[in-house]
């Protein structure tokens, strides 16, 4: 089992600036019209069948994804790699790693005779073979995706938080929380490692060094790479081990920095737990005279109590005159 965690997690160690798209698709046994013009083709059932489903052309699985429209990708869509696998019992899935600028994971589900429930998730681990696996040994496979933590266009660093998809009547469920091993086990040492690492640059590389070029981005240092790491490891408490309060004060801290990235996560992590501290923090920054943190702030707190976020709510934008 620990093995199969390793291969999962061994692809993201570095930046990644192409995505991929994962998409998942789900049908009962019928033949599938991909689009007028192209050949059709039979969604398996049997195992001898999905394993000759998948030596289709991937071009004939693109033309049937772009037959379902919608979604982040550029028609025609290119897809990388695919694979039936089975999600669910009596199920067949087409699980495809598609090229696009973001990552997605889309789960489709038939509601009749060629018309298909289209839902998008997160970006795959990867490859199609470290983001599927049966990790519960249920005979099933679930699903992993992953998001960044911070993007910074160029400058993003690889920290991902992971979430790990069973499907039910073609629905994704968030089952993250059966799975602490693969976090304990390969999360956590890995950000670990990476911690050690921007410590180790933050005491002993000049600061001036350290600073990128001035522009929209602004200037970075090993702070904003350790508040991300350390959102991850409090976000792994919080979720995967039901400590809803870890951490509280570090991410007060961390709202309360003058750096608008710091101060997000610092909120995003608030955000998670339940103490009544870490809501007067965030309703403490409702009124922020930074538009990202007052957004974040006020996104949070208006979710909290069931408001939708309305134009009424927005915060004042940088130049403009708050209302």
């Amino acid at each position: 089992m620990l093995t199969m965690w390793r291969i999962a997690f061994n692809k993201v160690a570095c930046p990644v600036f192409l995505t991929t798209v994962l998409l998942v698709a789900s049908v009962e046994a019928q033949t599938i019209s991909v689009l007028q013009g192209h050949p059709s083709f039979k969604w398996p059932i049997t195992p001898a069948q999905a394993l000759a489903a998948n030596k289709l052309p991937k071009k004939q699985i693109g033309a049937f994804l772009d037959s379902l429209g919608g979604g982040p990708v550029v028609v025609p869509t290119e897809v990388l790699e695919f694979r039936f696998a089975d999600l669910e019992h009596g199920r067949a899935y087409l699980v495809a790693s598609l090229k696009t600028r973001e990552g997605w994971l889309e789960a489709v589900y038939p509601t009749g005779v060629s018309r298909f429930d289209v839902t998008w998730l997160g970006a795959p681990n990867g490859t199609l073979a470290a983001s599927l696996g049966d990790f519960g040994g249920s005979g099933l496979d679930e699903v992993i995706c992953r998001k960044l933590v911070n993007y910074r266009g160029a400058f993003t660093d690889p920290v991902y938080w992971y979430t790990i998809y069973a499907f039910h009547g073609g629905k994704p469920e968030d089952v993250s929380p059966r799975y602490p091993e693969f976090y304990r086990d390969v999360v956590i040492p890995h950000l670990d490692y990476l911690e050690r690492v921007f410590d180790w640059i933050r005491i002993n590389v000049p600061r001036r060094l350290l600073q990128e070029n001035p522009g929209e981005l602004g200037p970075s240092t090993p702070d904003i790479e350790l508040a991300e790491i350390g959102f991850v490891q409090l976000r792994y408490q919080h979720v995967i081990l039901g400590d809803r309060n870890a951490g509280l004060d570090q991410a007060i801290n961390w709202a309360k920095s003058p750096d608008t990235d710091i101060a997000v996560l610092g909120l995003r992590s608030l955000g998670e737990m339940a103490a009544p501290k870490a809501w007067e923090e965030i309703h403490n920054l409702w009124n922020s005279p930074n538009y990202a943190v007052c957004s974040e702030a006020r996104g949070l707190w208006l979710k909290r109590i069931g408001e939708p976020y309305t134009e009424k709510y927005e915060c004042a934008r940088p130049g403009a005159r708050r209302k």
